[in-house]
């Protein structure tokens, strides 16, 4: 049928379609998330007693999931544990029912927290490390910094901007509501 222009038929050929006894996960979750650790909790809604596990920093498509590193677990739920705070992770399982047949992959992500900081607590804000544990506002004129524009002693200090830290001059001209935190 050419009712589209000179483009030609369309026609499937050489089809193979195989059964996967291997039932896809129901769910997977995660709980309990610190600074450094989380638990992943899914599903099984089959009878596979072993599984895989991706943890990637990245999201990965299904081609990519076929060449992954993983892990093969007998125990649910799993416990990750040497995170890196405030970092997001992806995380993908499936059943592993035998070596040559597994499920789907069902995937879930999340986000470790800051590690929060100790009473009493002082800072300088010389460490970047650190800096990075500080909640900034960035939506608005005038925005919290921090940066080397001023200082009260250090080469480093937290600050009122207008140009994202490049200075410490700031719109007065304008109503602004910044925020900048710590979690303890």
């Amino acid at each position: 049928n050419n009712s589209y222009g000179d483009n030609p038929a369309a026609a499937i050929d050489n089809i193979s379609i195989t059964k996967n006894n291997c039932v896809s996960l129901s769910d997977v979750w995660i709980e309990d998330i610190e600074s450094e650790s989380a638990t992943i909790v899914w599903e099984e809604r089959g009878t596979a007693t072993s599984w895989d596990i991706v943890i990637s920093l990245d999201y990965l498509e299904d081609a990519d999931l076929e060449s992954a590193d993983f892990i093969t677990v007998t125990d649910m739920p799993y416990s990750l544990t040497g995170l890196e705070p405030l970092t997001y992770y992806y995380i993908y399982v499936r059943s592993a029912c035998s070596n040559n047949e597994h499920s789907l992959w069902k995937s879930t992500s999340f986000e470790t927290p800051r590690i929060p900081a100790t009473l009493p607590y002082s800072f300088g804000f010389e460490d970047d490390t650190e800096n990075a544990n500080w909640e900034l506002s960035d939506e608005a004129d005038n925005l919290w910094a921090i940066g080397t524009a001023v200082s009260n002693g250090g080469e480093k200090g937290l600050y009122i901007s207008e140009n994202r830290g490049i200075s410490n001059t700031y719109n007065n001209s304008k109503q602004s509501y910044a925020y900048a935190f710590r979690t303890i």
